[in-house]
């Protein structure tokens, strides 16, 4: 087919891997779908189409429980980390919170805050 569509034996090579590219390409999201019909494959050695829809029911199931799974483990520690963060910052808060003044060290107000308020 290569052969048809492309005229130098380069650009034959880089249609096959350009193909080899774009398979990969749509096989990776679903590679659970295709590992479980190989393991059914492998042991079986033939399946019907109700056996194939079959395992991939089954591969999608546990690939979305497993999903599931890790977003509530994933959540959950976000909850922790943000528990720490709310206890880090109420500690340092409390603990080292700066005495904030307006006076200079005389005990006097500094003017220069105030200029703006003449004008």
């Amino acid at each position: 087919m290569a052969a048809l569509i492309c005229t130098s034996p380069e650009s034959v090579e880089a249609f096959i891997g350009f193909c080899i590219a774009e398979a990969a390409a749509l096989l990776r999201p679903r590679e659970h779908i295709v590992r479980a019909l190989t393991d059914e494959l492998l042991a079986r050695r033939t399946m019907t189409g109700g056996e194939v829809d079959a395992v991939i029911a089954a591969a999608v199931a546990a690939k979305a429980a497993e999903d599931e799974r890790q977003r509530r483990l994933d959540w959950r520690s976000r909850e922790t980390s943000a528990a720490r963060l709310v206890a880090d910052v109420s500690l340092n808060v409390r603990s080292s919170a700066p005495k904030i003044s307006n006076t200079c060290k005389s005990g006097r107000v500094p003017d220069r805050q105030f200029r703006h308020l003449d004008r």
